[in-house]
Protein backbone atom coordinates (compact mmCIF):
# COMPACT_ATOMS: atom_id res chain seq x y z
CA UNK A 1 0.00 0.00 0.00
CA UNK A 2 2.71 2.36 1.38
CA UNK A 3 4.65 1.51 -2.02
CA UNK A 4 1.48 2.39 -4.30
CA UNK A 5 0.63 -1.29 -5.67
CA UNK A 6 -1.69 -3.28 -5.04
CA UNK A 7 -0.02 -6.55 -3.99
CA UNK A 8 1.62 -5.69 -0.34
CA UNK A 9 4.28 -8.72 -0.93
CA UNK A 10 6.79 -8.48 -2.77
CA UNK A 11 9.23 -11.42 -3.48
CA UNK A 12 12.47 -9.58 -4.86
CA UNK A 13 11.95 -6.64 -2.32
CA UNK A 14 11.61 -9.63 0.57
CA UNK A 15 15.04 -11.21 -0.94
CA UNK A 16 16.80 -8.13 -1.18
CA UNK A 17 15.74 -7.19 2.23
CA UNK A 18 16.84 -10.53 3.56
CA UNK A 19 20.08 -10.33 1.62
CA UNK A 20 20.77 -7.07 2.99
CA UNK A 21 19.94 -8.09 6.66
CA UNK A 22 22.26 -10.50 5.99
CA UNK A 23 25.25 -9.08 5.47
CA UNK A 24 24.50 -6.33 7.81
CA UNK A 25 24.43 -9.10 10.60
CA UNK A 26 28.10 -10.10 9.51
CA UNK A 27 29.45 -6.63 9.54
CA UNK A 28 27.89 -5.39 12.82
CA UNK A 29 29.30 -8.89 14.06
CA UNK A 30 33.03 -8.23 13.03
CA UNK A 31 33.22 -4.26 13.68
CA UNK A 32 32.86 -4.84 17.10
CA UNK A 33 36.38 -5.26 17.92
CA UNK A 34 36.72 -1.58 15.97
CA UNK A 35 34.26 -0.09 18.99
CA UNK A 36 35.80 -2.27 21.59
CA UNK A 37 39.61 -1.17 20.95
CA UNK A 38 38.32 2.25 20.22
CA UNK A 39 40.06 2.51 16.55
CA UNK A 40 36.65 3.23 14.68
CA UNK A 41 37.23 6.26 13.62
CA UNK A 42 38.02 5.68 10.01
CA UNK A 43 35.70 3.16 10.07
CA UNK A 44 33.08 5.82 11.21
CA UNK A 45 34.91 8.04 8.35
CA UNK A 46 34.55 5.69 5.59
CA UNK A 47 31.18 4.63 6.28
CA UNK A 48 29.47 8.45 6.56
CA UNK A 49 31.09 8.58 3.11
CA UNK A 50 29.59 4.97 2.29
CA UNK A 51 25.80 5.46 3.20
CA UNK A 52 26.29 9.25 1.52
CA UNK A 53 27.03 7.57 -1.58
CA UNK A 54 24.59 4.89 -1.30
CA UNK A 55 21.95 7.41 -0.66
CA UNK A 56 22.78 9.84 -3.92
CA UNK A 57 23.22 6.76 -6.30
CA UNK A 58 19.72 5.66 -4.95
CA UNK A 59 18.30 9.10 -5.07
CA UNK A 60 19.14 8.82 -8.91
CA UNK A 61 18.50 5.79 -9.50
CA UNK A 62 14.74 5.38 -7.88
CA UNK A 63 13.53 7.31 -9.93
CA UNK A 64 14.06 4.98 -12.71
CA UNK A 65 14.34 1.44 -11.02
CA UNK A 66 12.26 1.87 -8.38
CA UNK A 67 12.64 0.81 -4.80
CA UNK A 68 14.83 -2.25 -5.84
CA UNK A 69 17.26 0.16 -7.17
CA UNK A 70 17.97 1.32 -3.48
CA UNK A 71 18.02 -2.26 -2.14
CA UNK A 72 20.51 -2.97 -4.57
CA UNK A 73 22.59 0.02 -3.66
CA UNK A 74 22.31 -0.79 0.00
CA UNK A 75 23.45 -4.30 -0.16
CA UNK A 76 26.75 -2.97 -2.31
CA UNK A 77 27.67 -0.82 0.48
CA UNK A 78 26.86 -3.32 3.34
CA UNK A 79 28.76 -5.90 0.96
CA UNK A 80 31.86 -2.96 0.94
CA UNK A 81 31.68 -1.96 4.33
CA UNK A 82 31.89 -5.58 5.54
CA UNK A 83 34.70 -5.63 3.47
CA UNK A 84 36.58 -2.58 5.17
CA UNK A 85 35.82 -3.99 8.43
CA UNK A 86 37.48 -7.11 8.01
CA UNK A 87 40.74 -5.45 6.69
CA UNK A 88 40.55 -2.87 9.99
CA UNK A 89 39.94 -5.91 11.70
CA UNK A 90 43.04 -7.38 10.25
CA UNK A 91 45.47 -4.27 10.78
CA UNK A 92 44.17 -4.06 14.18
CA UNK A 93 45.76 -7.58 15.43
CA UNK A 94 49.30 -8.63 15.22
CA UNK A 95 50.61 -10.72 12.59
CA UNK A 96 50.52 -13.89 14.93
CA UNK A 97 47.06 -13.54 16.17
CA UNK A 98 45.26 -13.12 12.64
CA UNK A 99 41.32 -13.77 12.89
CA UNK A 100 40.12 -16.40 10.36
CA UNK A 101 37.50 -15.50 7.72
CA UNK A 102 36.95 -18.90 6.94
CA UNK A 103 33.47 -18.98 8.74
CA UNK A 104 32.54 -15.57 7.36
CA UNK A 105 32.90 -17.91 3.65
CA UNK A 106 31.76 -20.84 5.03
CA UNK A 107 27.73 -18.58 6.43
CA UNK A 108 28.35 -16.99 2.72
CA UNK A 109 27.61 -20.54 1.32
CA UNK A 110 24.54 -21.52 3.78
CA UNK A 111 23.40 -17.74 2.79
CA UNK A 112 23.39 -18.45 -0.90
CA UNK A 113 21.96 -22.40 -0.21
CA UNK A 114 19.77 -20.71 1.83
CA UNK A 115 18.37 -18.14 -0.99
CA UNK A 116 18.26 -20.59 -2.89
CA UNK A 117 15.72 -23.07 -1.51
CA UNK A 118 13.52 -20.18 0.03
CA UNK A 119 13.62 -18.66 -3.72
CA UNK A 120 10.77 -21.70 -4.81
CA UNK A 121 8.55 -20.87 -2.06
CA UNK A 122 8.86 -16.81 -1.95
CA UNK A 123 6.99 -16.84 -5.44
CA UNK A 124 4.67 -19.60 -4.56
CA UNK A 125 3.82 -19.26 -0.85
CA UNK A 126 1.29 -15.92 -1.48
CA UNK A 127 -1.40 -18.33 -2.93
CA UNK A 128 -1.13 -21.35 -0.01
CA UNK A 129 -3.02 -22.41 2.55
CA UNK A 130 -1.57 -20.78 5.87
CA UNK A 131 -0.87 -24.68 6.56
CA UNK A 132 1.24 -25.16 3.87
CA UNK A 133 3.02 -22.27 4.59
CA UNK A 134 3.99 -22.83 8.28
CA UNK A 135 4.96 -26.92 7.06
CA UNK A 136 7.51 -25.32 4.18
CA UNK A 137 8.49 -23.32 6.44
CA UNK A 138 9.23 -25.23 9.52
CA UNK A 139 10.89 -27.77 6.91
CA UNK A 140 12.91 -25.46 5.02
CA UNK A 141 14.27 -24.44 8.73
CA UNK A 142 14.98 -28.13 9.71
CA UNK A 143 17.19 -28.23 6.51
CA UNK A 144 19.17 -25.50 7.21
CA UNK A 145 19.62 -26.20 10.78
CA UNK A 146 21.09 -28.96 9.93
CA UNK A 147 23.20 -28.25 7.49
CA UNK A 148 24.08 -24.87 9.55
CA UNK A 149 25.06 -27.93 12.52
CA UNK A 150 27.45 -29.23 10.58
CA UNK A 151 29.05 -26.37 8.36
CA UNK A 152 29.55 -24.70 11.26
CA UNK A 153 31.01 -27.28 13.71
CA UNK A 154 28.75 -26.61 16.90
CA UNK A 155 28.85 -29.69 18.51
CA UNK A 156 31.01 -28.12 21.55
CA UNK A 157 28.16 -25.66 22.29
CA UNK A 158 25.59 -28.97 21.77
CA UNK A 159 28.17 -30.84 24.29
CA UNK A 160 27.82 -28.12 26.49
CA UNK A 161 23.75 -27.15 26.59
CA UNK A 162 23.86 -31.21 26.53
CA UNK A 163 25.42 -31.17 30.07
CA UNK A 164 23.69 -28.27 31.39
CA UNK A 165 20.31 -29.71 30.45
CA UNK A 166 21.69 -33.35 32.42
CA UNK A 167 22.95 -31.10 35.07
CA UNK A 168 19.58 -29.40 35.55
CA UNK A 169 17.40 -32.71 35.56
CA UNK A 170 19.32 -34.51 37.95
CA UNK A 171 18.78 -31.55 40.52
CA UNK A 172 15.04 -31.36 39.94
Amino acid sequence: VWLHHRSVYEPITCMLMAAVSSVIGIKEHKWQFQWSSNEHESLARFSSIAYAIMLATSALLMGRFGTCAFLYCWLVTELVLAVYVIYLNHKLFPSDMQLSVAPIFRLLVVLLIAFALAAWPVWQDANWPLAEVVAVAVTFSAVLAGLSYFVFGVDEVRAVVERKIRRRLRTA
